[in-house]
Formats: structure tokens, C-alpha cells, sequence
């Protein structure tokens, strides 16, 4: 019992701790993506606040670029208002940008041409030139105005350029200057996407990237081989972006990832997303459960060993004991008493226990006793699974006719007594009423026997009187009196039973037979004669060599016999065969003179003829009476 107790307790502790684990397992994955969604979210308004930030920087750089082109501007006009002589002088414009920091210096004449410069091939270049140039042709307008504007493709060469002009005070020409955008491409380049992510302070081994949800290609990412491809690499489609705000798995170069996408649009055509390996996602995950395991593994472990102990000391020991002596009580020995009081319960459960046993006891005395006083011819037995002894009452061994030693043998062993039961059994006399013929006595028993799930109790009965009794009131009621066989009312009863059981008849015949000569015997040696003569007949049809049939005498001169459970017709017409050879070889001797039987027969088949045993012996009947009228006594008889 310990080694059972203790592994359901290994099944329910290590079975709670497995639950632990595994719900722990996908519960801290649950937060793992939890956490990556949140500081994804975190890291996507952090971006979205940088790129804002920047663009007001930007656009303020902008403003002071253009201010700051349109103040060298105004240097250079009024440098060259002072020193005319420089309009002419290559050496001298490329000095004064020099100075003013500048890439280049053109002048130009009141009709927008340009007549000079730091670049003399560009003299010539009017403002109608090209689409960069003509953005000064206002300048023809209105001469107080001075403009700037931002970064644009050269005319000439297309390389970005940002050009700003004022008129000189004379008024006679406008002065333009023009600057390269290194530096402050440089400082724009530290507010681009990329340079954004390398600064973002990203969790292990995850990426960042944004991507144009027109096109669906990936535009800026920290991982360099994303850039330029389109999204569907990650297995990603366009109708799953919203299903990607809360995280999603997919795969990218046959590796599963985990992706959180951002749920604003930046710039109208932008969006951000962030993605990591799950492998990288649950390794704490992994590692966490493995810890656990090893903690619940030895928890239970000691759990068990702990209650293990206690129940073998104060549990166990004592279930031990009172199951020793509960396999006492059950073999018989009903004196046994339960005394187990290491605990309250079990010393509550001992009285139960012997209570029990005590009314058990007195009950069965005071049926006994009963069944004893009555002194009629019914006795009783019990005994209990395990039991080896049989508890009966006194007369149960003169019922069923064992003599003391034998008694005393039957009824001190079970397997003896089951044994006699047996034998009784096999000797079955009648079904309906369960009764029995002893094989060692003339004498015949009723046996009725329950079986429960922890005892077999049974009640036998002395019926000899009455069956006997029984046994010639049926005779006398069934069988008729002269030739012994059935008579008209049994022999239907008997087909009754026999048509409700098709599985029994197989090929069957129906006989219907009329004794010939009846009445030459009755007139020429009286009516003595005449039921001598029947009764041969009778005895004829009784000793018919077949296993099953049913023989009756139909009244007067006529019998009736069914023969059933044949393979065949064939076989049914040489059983026929056999007890015609018998009739004509038989004869009875009526005062010195020799009288051969001879009878007329007319015959039906079932199921070839009908399903019907009224409808099988009228047509055996009428087959008869066709038969005797033309005079046939042979096989022809049959149909």
C-alpha cells in the first residue's frame, strides 16, 4: 500500500508541478512578448519625437542657412560696389569667396546675364537658362528685393547647390553667390533614419526598420541587408499590418522572428517596425523553466519522501492492520475484533467495524433460526468471497441427502460445496420451474442462488413430493393413455414452441398417418385387437430412427408426427424409408393368426410447402386422403 500511496503521490505532485511549468512556460512568454511589444512601442515614440524634433531643427537651419547666404550676398555687392575693377578679374571674385567662405561668385548685368564670376563658363547663362537660375528672375522686377533659395540641381552641371542674390547699390547689376551643402549635409545626415536607429539603445539582437507602405519596401533599417527589399522577405503582407501591431510571427531567411509593427504613419507613407528571433525572444523564457523545473522537481521530491513518512507511520501501518483483520472477517472467522487506536478516526472506524460484524452475525442467526423452526423442506446457505467455510441452516444437508461425514467435508470447504452444486446443476428436469434431480438420490430439488458482488446466497428446497405429483398429472394431461404418445392438444403446444425457434427446424417434415385394416381387425377379432394393433402402430412411429420429432396419436386411427432439424429432403425421405421397412416387417399375432401393420401416410415440408405448422398438416392430411384413396403404401406417399 506505501509503494502505491507514495506513486499517486509522485502522479498528483510531479502531475502539478508539469502543470506549474508548463502553464509558467507560456505564461512567461506571454509577458516576453508583452515586454518586446511595450519597449517596441516605447523605442517607435521615441523615433516619432526625434524625427519631429529634427524636422523644427531642420527647417530653422534652413531659414539661418538661407539668412546667413543672403547677408554674403550683400558682403560681395557691396565688396564689389567699392572695387569695380574686380567685376573683371577672376583672381579677385575667387579671393573675395575665399574670404566670405563662399564656392562661387556670378554677376550679373541689369537683363539677368551673367557678365562675370568666379566660373567664367557660366558667363553668358541668362535667367531664363534653366529651371534653377530662372528662380532669380524676379530680381529683374523689383531691385531692392534680395533672394535665397534652398538646395537645388546646378544649371550647367547639376551638382546641389543653394544660390542667393541682392542688387549692388548702383543698381546696374546683381551680385550671386553660391555655396556647396558638405556641411550641412553632414549635419542633415545625423537626423537621417539610419543614423537614428544606430543611436537607438535597442533590446539583444533585435532590429528596427521603416518601411513605405506604398511601395512595401523596407527604406531604412539596422540591419543593412534588409534595406531595398521588399517586405514580403519577412513573409509579411500588406492587409496584416494591423494584426502586426500586436505582434506577429514570421519567417525571414528560413529563421522565425517575432515582429511588432507601429500603428502611426509617419509622413504619410512610413512605417516603423521592430523585429528579434523568437530563439532570442524566449531564451530567458527557456532558461527561467529550467530553473523552476530543477526548483519543483526537488520540492516535490521532498514533498513526497515527507509524506511518505507520515502516512507509513501514522497511516499506513494502521490500514495494514485493520486489513488483516477485515481478510479475517471475510474468510469466515466472524469472531474476529478490530482494534486499531493510533488515531481518533481509526479507533472510530474499529467500533464501526465491529458493530457491524456483530449485527452481520446476529442476523444471519436469527434467519437461520427462523428457517430451522419452521421445520419445512427449505434450506439456506451463504458464504462470502473469501470465505471458506458455508454458513446453512441444519437441514440443508438432509435435503440434499449428505450424510455426516460428507457434510461435515461439503460444508467446512466452498470449492466442495460449488462442486455439488455443479453436479446438481447438470441435472436439470425442469426449466420453467428451476427444478433439479439429485444424482445421488431419487430425489428432486428447486435451487434458486443470487450472486452479489461480495457474497453468493442461495435457497433449495425439497419439492419430490410435489413434482412427482406434477409428473403424472402431465402425463396423464399430454400423453394418450393407450399408445402413450402425445395426444392432439399437447402435440399442437409443442409445435407452438417449436415454430418460435425457425432456427431449430432446418428441413422439416410433416407426417400424417392412418392406420389401414383398423377396422377388419375390430370386426374379425374384436376392439382388444383392434387397440393391440394401434398401439404396434404407436410403437412404430416412436422408435422412428430420427433425433428429433414429434409424435401424436390425432385421435382414432390417425397419428401425426413432425420430424425436424434435417439437412435435407433427402434426408428426411430415407428416415421415411427406414420406417417404412420397419411397418411392413412388423406384425402382431391376434389369436394364432399373423396380421402385418400397414398404414397410409401423406406428407408436407417445411419451409418448402409453407411456414405454418396448421397449414403443413392440413396439406399432409389432404396428401393422405390422396394416397389411401388411390391405394399407395410406398414412397410415392410423399409429395
Amino acid at each position: 500500500m506505501n509503494k502505491i500511496l507514495r506513486n499517486r503521490l509522485y502522479i498528483v505532485i510531479f502531475g502539478f508541478a508539469l502543470f506549474s511549468l508548463v502553464l509558467n512556460f507560456f505564461v512567461q512568454r506571454h509577458i516576453a512578448r508583452g515586454y518586446f511589444h511595450d519597449s517596441s512601442v516605447a523605442i517607435f515614440n521615441e523615433i516619432e519625437h526625434i524625427l519631429d524634433s529634427n524636422e523644427a531643427v531642420i527647417e530653422k537651419m534652413k531659414l539661418n542657412f538661407k539668412e546667413n547666404g543672403r547677408l554674403r550676398a550683400r558682403i560681395a555687392a557691396e565688396f564689389i560696389e567699392h572695387d569695380r575693377s574686380s567685376i573683371g578679374s577672376v583672381e579677385r571674385l575667387k579671393k573675395l569667396a575665399s574670404m566670405l567662405k563662399i564656392d562661387e561668385i556670378n554677376i550679373f548685368d541689369e537683363n539677368g546675364v551673367i557678365i562675370s564670376g568666379t566660373e567664367p563658363k557660366y558667363i553668358g547663362y541668362n535667367v531664363n537658362s534653366g529651371e534653377q537660375i530662372a528662380f532669380f528672375k524676379d530680381m529683374l522686377l523689383d531691385k531692392n528685393i534680395e533672394l535665397a533659395q534652398d538646395f537645388m540641381p546646378n544649371t550647367a552641371t547639376g551638382e546641389m547647390m543653394q544660390y542667393a542674390a541682392v542688387w549692388m547699390p548702383c543698381k546696374e547689376h546683381f551680385v550671386q553667390i553660391g555655396r556647396r551643402p558638405p556641411w550641412l549635409t553632414e549635419v542633415l545626415s545625423h537626423t537621417e533614419l539610419s543614423q537614428i536607429f544606430h543611436n537607438i539603445v535597442l533590446d539583444t539582437n533585435a532590429n528596427i526598420l521603416a518601411m513605405n507602405i506604398k511601395t512595401n519596401e523596407i527604406m531604412a533599417s539596422t540591419d543593412e541587408n534588409l534595406i531595398g527589399q521588399n517586405i514580403s522577405v519577412l513573409g509579411i503582407e500588406p492587409d496584416s499590418f494591423e494584426e502586426l501591431e500586436s505582434g506577429m510571427n514570421c519567417t525571414l531567411n528560413a529563421e522565425e522572428y517575432f515582429v511588432v509593427m507601429d500603428s502611426m504613419v509617419l509622413s504619410g507613407q512610413m512605417k516603423l517596425a521592430k523585429l528579434i528571433k523568437t530563439s532570442d525572444l524566449y531564451s530567458k523564457v527557456n532558461f527561467n523553466a529550467f530553473i523552476l523545473m530543477c526548483y519543483l522537481a526537488l520540492g516535490a521530491t521532498v514533498i513526497i519522501m515527507a509524506i511518505s513518512k507520515y502516512l507509513k507511520y501514522y497511516v499506513i501501518n494502521d490500514l495494514e492492520a485493520v486489513n488483516e483483520d477485515l481478510n479475517e472477517i471475510t474468510n469466515g472467522n466472524l469472531n474476529t475484533r478490530v482494534n486499531v487506536n493510533a488515531t481518533p478516526e481509526f479507533v472510530e472506524l474499529s467500533k464501526h467495524i465491529n458493530t457491524m460484524v456483530d449485527s452481520l452475525k446476529e442476523n444471519t442467526r436469527r434467519a437461520f433460526e427462523m428457517c430451522d423452526k419452521l421445520n419445512v423442506p427449505i434450506g439456506l446457505y451463504e458464504y462470502r468471497n473469501g470465505m471458506v467455510r458455508v454458513a446453512q441452516t441444519g437441514n440443508l444437508a438432509a435435503i440434499l441427502c449428505l450424510d455426516g461425514k460428507e457434510h461435515f467435508a461439503v460444508f467446512a470447504n466452498r470449492n466442495l460445496f460449488e462442486e455439488k452444486l455443479e453436479q446438481i446443476k447438470k441435472n436439470l428436469v425442469d426449466e420453467s420451474h428451476r427444478v433439479y434431480r439429485l444424482p445421488w438420490a431419487e430425489r428432486y430439488i428447486r435451487l434458486e442462488q443470487t450472486e452479489y458482488p461480495d457474497a453468493t446466497i442461495g435457497v433449495i428446497m425439497d419439492v419430490t413430493d410435489s413434482f412427482m405429483e406434477m409428473s403424472v398429472m402431465a402425463r396423464e394431461r399430454d400423453t394418450d393413455v393407450m399408445t402413450g404418445l402425445l395426444n392432439r392438444r399437447s402435440f399442437f403446444e409443442r409445435l407452438e414452441s417449436l415454430f418460435k425457434k425457425p432456427e431449430v427446424l432446418g428441413c422439416a417434415g410433416m407426417y400424417f398417418i392412418d392406420a389401414n385394416k383398423l377396422k377388419y381387425v375390430n370386426d374379425a377379432f374384436g376392439h382388444g385387437a383392434g387397440d393391440q394393433y394401434l398401439c404396434a402402430i404407436a410403437d412404430v412411429i416412436r422408435n422412428w430412427g430420427v433425433a428429433n420429432k414429434v409424435c401424436c396419436r390425432f385421435g382414432g386411427d390417425e397419428f401425426a408426427v413432425f420430424v425436424y432439424g434435417a439437412k435435407s429432403k433427402e434426408e428426411l425421405h430415407n428416415a421415411f424409408d427406414e420406417v417404412m421397412y420397419t411397418m411392413s416387417n412388423t406384425k402382431i399375432e391376434v389369436e394364432g393368426e399373423q396380421i402385418r401393420l400397414s398404414f397410409t401416410v401423406g406428407a408436407s415440408f417445411y419451409p418448402e410447402h409453407s411456414s405454418d405448422y396448421h397449414a403443413l398438416l392440413a396439406m399432409a392430411d389432404e396428401n393422405m386422403c390422396e394416397n389411401k384413396g388411390m391405394g399407395i403404401t410406398n414412397r410415392s406417399m410423399l409429395r
